[in-house]
This record gives structure tokens, C-alpha cells and sequence, in this order.
């Protein structure tokens, strides 16, 4: 029996049947289908928009340009709260909890306007 190289996790059901004498829950490897498990919480009678984490791609836009406003916002009153100032500091405001994401969404923003400008001139 040869096993094709690089083995990854998605071959291991195919794996775990030429292994003779093994007795493995398949169930571990299956790759998650987004559908099969909102499909599975409404069969369950909870309420899927409840229980799944809402990340920025399932976000509308407006709800986005509100976060990354909000963002901003507050990242210059932290900074403008700062008692001691470090780069560490100044860092830790940056990257806190979601921030570092909608920091680069509003940086690759401006980028883009940057240089629709450059562009145009």
C-alpha cells in the first residue's frame, strides 16, 4: 500500500479504511459544511443566528463602516487616555480585542483613495 505524500487531514478517512483491524470515528474529519450546520441547529429548533459568531464577512457594509468608525474613534481616545507612553503601549490600543481588523480595513481604504488620487491628478 503506498500513501500519496503530503498526508493531510482530509485524507485520513480514506487512510483510516486501508488500515485493516482499525476501528475510528470518522466523524472528527469531516470537513464542516457552513449549511450542514445551520441546517442542523433549525432541525435542533435553536435559532442559528444566535449561536454562530457573526464575523466580518457576514456583516453588511454599513455595519462595517459603523465598527470601523467606532474603531477609530475609540482607539484615539485610548490614546489620548495614555498615562505613560511606550510602543508597547501604543501597540496593545492597536491590536485590542477586534480593532487590528478594522484598523486594516480602513488603512487599505485609504490606501485605495490614495491612490485613485495619485491616480487621477
Amino acid at each position: 500500500m503506498s500513501i500519496p505524500m503530503p498526508i493531510t487531514f482530509l485524507h485520513a478517512p480514506q487512510l483510516i479504511d486501508d488500515l485493516p483491524g482499525t476501528n475510528v470515528d470518522k466523524q472528527p474529519y469531516k470537513k464542516e459544511n457552513r449549511l450542514d450546520r445551520l441546517s442542523l441547529l433549525q432541525a435542533q429548533g435553536e435559532d442559528p443566528k444566535k449561536n454562530t459568531k457573526q464575523t466580518v464577512i457576514d456583516q453588511s457594509l454599513k455595519t462595517i463602516f459603523e465598527k470601523v468608525i467606532y474603531t477609530i474613534t475609540s482607539i484615539i481616545e485610548d490614546l489620548l487616555n495614555l498615562d505613560e507612553v511606550s510602543i508597547r503601549k501604543v501597540v496593545r490600543v492597536f491590536i485590542e480585542g477586534d480593532r487590528m481588523v478594522y484598523v486594516g480595513i480602513s488603512v487599505v481604504t485609504l490606501s485605495l483613495l490614495l491612490f485613485m488620487i495619485t491616480m487621477t491628478s
